[in-house]
């Protein structure tokens, strides 16, 4: 299977390059939910699967109200999904940046990551795990400290978010492949697509 990662497009999903595959995931921070969606339209997969981020007001609102957001892709909030025998789960909050979309307190942001199912193949959130690929430009760290610490308890295969645009790439450890796929970097789709065969 053929997976495809991106997230953090901020609107600029036009500016990606053209791809296809089996598996497209966006983990977050698209902005723009009509017109993502109608992007989401003209790609060539057989599934579309995506998290929400901090920047994607419209969507929590959305989502609040009882709307569905997305017509192209699946959006998991705190969901489960069998893609080609694959478990996937989505879960899109934050725990700093209060005020933004999907934030979280720390005591609410653990209740949510416990529910995290033990047998997840593939975990898309938006925010990294403390440690991993979650340095920003300042050298700081801005990973979830409890995400990591629920991260060390499954046995995922592939854990993929996005957030902190200036540690775009992969890191294997404890024989997970961690993605952070942030595409935008000073405004400017500059990252590809990372792709995995699995």
């Amino acid at each position: 299977m053929k997976v495809v990662i991106v997230s953090d497009t901020h609107g600029r999903h036009d500016d990606l390059p053209d791809i296809e595959g089996d598996l497209f995931i966006h983990c977050g921070d698209f902005e723009t939910t009509a017109d993502i969606d109608t992007w989401f339209s003209d790609q060539r997969f057989s599934n579309i699967l995506a998290v929400a981020g901090n920047h994607d007001h419209d969507a929590f609102e959305s989502e609040s109200e009882g709307v569905r957001v997305f017509y192209n892709a699946e959006l998991l909030t705190d969901r489960l999904i069998d893609v080609g025998g694959l478990k996937i789960y989505g879960s899109p909050w934050i725990n700093e940046l209060e005020g933004a979309a999907y934030y979280k307190s720390h005591a609410e942001i653990e209740e949510h990551w416990a529910d995290i199912p033990d047998d997840t193949d593939i975990l898309i959130t938006h925010v990294p795990p403390y440690g991993i690929l979650d340095r920003a430009r300042n050298g700081e760290h801005w990973g979830c400290q409890l995400l990591a610490n629920r991260v060390e308890e499954l046995n995922l295969r592939v854990h993929c978010f996005g957030h902190v645009h200036a540690s775009y790439g992969l890191d294997d450890r404890y024989g997970i492949t961690f993605i952070n796929a942030s595409s935008i970097s000073d405004g400017e789709i500059c990252n590809p697509p990372i792709t995995l065969e699995l």
